[in-house]
């Protein structure tokens, strides 16, 4: 095995990735590449036994940090741990991100400037800035654009996606050459080359959903205890004194959750009048509520990243002369944890370093060969689309709170799920009722062309059922 192995340590959040990355690197000679200490619960210095931890907290919260910037400078960290002879443990943070770190991208590179280029044209480093320039145009507008100018990305995106419409757009207009074409030239290359920059073992720490979300909901409440509401209103206090404009929480730091669940406790507390009111404790625990829903709502988009994305990308590396080796660790059970986690791990990370066979992922029990036996080979990401179902769709008028609901669908598994589930058919013998009963109909205030809508981007512009 070459001397630049790397380790990776993926999982949900509040599953113990952290942890286990502390207890491997004190067994393989290892530095852990990992702000806000609570909001992202960063492990502390006593959990940190000692082992270096780079890259914790050092990020500007005003700034927002990319994907390229990550990239950048975690491969630094990581020349730098193989140059002290010691194994680079990569652990926390976005799975997008470690991705983009330890796999070659041939789609988007940068220039020694540091600025995002597509094949040899410069794609400019600030969305912002090109945002600005479209703000004018409605959603529908640039939607029609990239239908005219790159049908395939279209298909990709919801007509609200706004942010990612202009990313297509702008790699279009800027290199002459479509998204989706920058994409096919992308997944060509890859599969005629090496796509890994380091020989790789992963380590997929897994917990039942049910006892995780029980997990995520104890380790709420522990962050609460630990600081997490002075370290909200800290940054609030520092955001104003520099921007006096809404925070946008959909970039940087902010998108921490628990930043966006309690702007309106902290805008009723930030209220000289409201401090001591009954209703600013029914606030404070609805933004519980909603941060416990996003922790569950968060962990879920993680499994099915790297069950989609991240494992079967590994899995392409079996033929190449560098290789990924990903193997799932049932985190369960916490009272098994040294013997199902922390033994199992450093047995295989050592095997890995001094080049011994490798075990067969699916042999370390039940949960991994059932999971991981699920898992496909991936698809060409031109063959992903989104789906929308009108059936279960609802106007404002057929909602309790008023407000519109959309269901859109990822992908082709998800869709079939979905229409194959308890409720899909439940709601379509809901449809059916409306088309019999018209004083129903008159009182949702739902006129029969609403229910014949088709969504701007569904595959076939038929009904879901």
């Amino acid at each position: 095995m070459s001397k630049n192995c790397v380790f990776a340590i993926i999982g949900t959040t509040g599953v113990g990735k952290s942890k286990l990355a502390v207890e491997l690197a004190k067994v393989i000679k290892g530095e852990v590449y990992r702000g806000y200490d609570t909001i992202t619960n960063k492990i502390p210095l006593n959990e940190q036994d000692g082992i270096p931890h780079h890259l914790l907290g050092y990020v500007d919260e005003s700034k927002e940090y990319t994907v390229q910037d990550y990239e950048r400078d975690a491969t630094k960290k990581i020349d730098e741990i193989h140059g002290r002879g010691k194994w680079p443990i990569l652990v926390g943070g976005t799975h997008y991100y470690l991705q983009s770190t330890i796999f070659k991208k041939s789609l988007i590179l940068t220039d020694e400037k540091n600025i995002p280029t597509v094949g040899t044209a410069t794609v400019d480093s600030k969305p912002s800035d090109y945002e600005k320039i479209h703000e004018s145009k409605t959603n529908e507008e640039l939607y029609k654009k990239l239908q005219d100018v790159d049908p395939l990305m279209a298909n990709h995106w919801h007509i609200n996606d706004r942010r990612k419409i202009l990313r297509s757009l702008q790699v279009y207009e800027t290199t002459g050459k479509r998204q989706s074409e920058w994409i096919k030239d992308s997944e060509d290359n890859r599969a005629k080359s090496n796509t890994l920059r380091y020989p790789l073992c992963i380590f997929w720490l897994y917990s039942d959903p049910n006892i995780l979300e029980q997990r995520l909901k104890n380790r709420m409440y522990g962050m609460v205890d630990n600081g997490l509401l002075d370290e909200i209103a800290q940054f609030r206090k520092r955001h104003k004194s520099q921007d006096p404009q809404e925070i946008d929480y959909t970039r940087g730091i902010a998108q921490s959750i628990g930043f966006c669940e309690f702007e309106k406790f902290f805008k009723m507390l930030e209220s000289t009048d409201n401090k001591t009111s009954d209703r600013l404790e029914e606030i404070k625990e609805q933004a519980l509520e909603e941060m416990n829903i996003s922790n569950r709502q968060y962990a879920r988009r993680q499994v099915k990243w790297i069950k989609n994305k991240l494992i079967p990308q590994c899995k392409l590396t079996k033929d190449k002369d560098v290789q990924a080796y990903s193997y799932l660790l049932d985190a369960t059970d916490l009272g098994l944890w040294d013997k199902q986690c922390r033994d199992v791990a450093t047995e295989i990370a050592q095997k890995f370093l001094n080049k011994k066979p490798m075990p067969d992922p699916g042999s370390l029990g039940k949960a991994a060969q059932e999971i991981l036996k699920t898992i496909k080979e991936p698809k060409s990401a031109l063959t992903w689309k989104k789906y929308y179902c009108k059936t279960c769709s609802k106007s404002a008028a057929e909602t309790r709170d008023g407000v519109a609901r959309e269901v859109w669908l990822n992908g082709d598994d998800e869709y079939q799920q979905h229409i194959r589930s308890r409720q899909h058919k439940k709601n379509i013998k809901y449809r059916e009722m409306l088309e019999t009963n018209p004083h129903l109909r008159k009182k949702l205030k739902i006129a029969q062309s609403d229910n014949e809508k088709t969504a701007p981007n569904s595959s076939d512009g038929k009904d879901a059922s």
